[in-house]
């Protein structure tokens, strides 16, 4: 239940967060000012839930009693289509250029930490890679792909889509974004899931 009750809250935020863009309403924006009231605690939309957890034992519910958990399995197929969301976001934002060079930064489940169950940033990366874009993944807490700096990694790059925003991913980006920008060929750098 614990665990099913954190995966509809997540499928909540993400289609307020949805209808906002829709709008043209900054979600967060929105979220955050409907977290204002005392007895609201909306929490953060994003690319997906992870880990073992969450986007696993929803199913359990809902194999057991298919007729009382319909909030439940709906909630599952929002948060499992955030990937597919993401993604598109991505094209978009490259459209404009042939061949585009993208990396991608975090590739666990969460931030700040190094699992990378269920991640939906690998997702996301492996649904560019099988359109055929050139995506490079790194994570500085997964010892596979660990990078020497942003700024390295980013060279000739026409896109930084921040997937997961690990602590140490956001100091550099703020502290290094101008050294970071001077060596990418484009400076795009979008920030998904804050």
């Amino acid at each position: 239940m614990e665990n099913t009750y954190r995966d509809v809250n997540i499928a909540l935020a993400n289609e307020f967060a949805q209808i906002c863009e829709l709008l043209g309403i900054d979600g967060r924006t929105a979220i955050g000012l409907a977290n204002k009231h005392p007895r609201v605690n909306i929490l953060s939309p994003g690319i997906g839930v992870g880990g073992h957890c969450i986007p696993v034992d929803p199913w359990f519910l809902k194999e057991i009693a298919p007729y009382n958990s319909r909030l439940i399995a709906v909630a599952r197929l929002v948060n499992d289509e955030m990937p597919s969301r993401t993604a598109a976001k991505i094209r978009a934002a490259v459209a404009d250029i042939a061949e585009p060079r993208i990396i991608a930064l975090g590739a666990t489940y969460k931030k700040n930490c190094d699992d990378m169950r269920e991640s939906p940033a690998c997702e996301i990366v492996k649904l560019l890679q099988n359109d055929g874009y050139e995506v490079l993944q790194y994570d500085p807490l997964v010892s596979h792909l660990r990078y020497p700096s942003i700024a390295k990694i980013s060279e000739d790059a026409d896109l930084i889509a921040i997937l997961v925003p690990h602590d140490l991913i956001a100091r550099e980006i703020v502290e290094k974004r101008l050294g970071i920008e001077a060596a990418m060929r484009r400076k795009r750098i979008i920030f998904f899931d804050e």
